[in-house]
């Protein structure tokens, strides 16, 4: 894949190995599909305003510092099936054009999709919401799957819109 940074016009970026500062991916154009399947996450990280042109995978990857994807665009399918977040996550203002897939997926802490949009399926199957989990203003165009999701804490779905069909069979409240 290649990034380009629309903060700098480069085309590379630099990754602070240092376990205390954040990896910083935040106003990157991703112009190719993003594969990190399974890919552990050892500090914060930062998607802030990135754009993924194309179908991205995070499918069984772990976040274990906090993941903060607001205002990120994913102009196709964004996979995150699987994948563990061990601190704050942030999905706020996130547009999902395609499918996302965040079934079983953890969420361990404070999970923010805040006026988030998701234009096509937004699948949540058996996904376990420990923290606060606020979906206030989003808006699902698709079918919302939450089918057997787990919510532990506060979860906020206020002024949420749903156009399509909304799956909350057997999930825990």
């Amino acid at each position: 894949w290649l990034l380009e940074s629309k903060k700098r016009g480069c085309k590379s970026f630099a990754v602070n190995s240092d376990l205390e500062q954040t990896i910083d991916f935040s106003s990157l154009i991703f112009s190719r599909s993003l594969v990190m399947n399974g890919f552990i996450f050892w500090t914060n990280t930062n998607f802030e305003s990135a754009d993924f042109c194309y179908k991205s995978i995070f499918n069984n990857a772990a976040f274990t510092g906090y993941a903060r994807f607001n205002n990120a665009t994913f102009s196709q399918s964004a996979g995150f099936s699987n994948v563990t977040f061990f601190d704050r996550s942030e999905f706020d203002n996130v547009t999902f054009f395609g499918v996302a897939g965040f079934s079983n997926s953890i969420f361990s802490d404070e999970t923010q999709f805040y006026e988030a949009s998701f234009s096509n399926e937004a699948r949540f199957r058996r996904t376990r919401f420990s923290g606060n989990t606020n979906f206030e203003k989003a808006t699902f165009s698709g079918n919302a799957d939450f089918y057997i999701a787990s919510f532990f804490d506060h979860c906020n779905f206020k002024q949420a819109k749903f156009s399509g069909q909304a799956f909350f069979i057997n999930s825990i409240f």
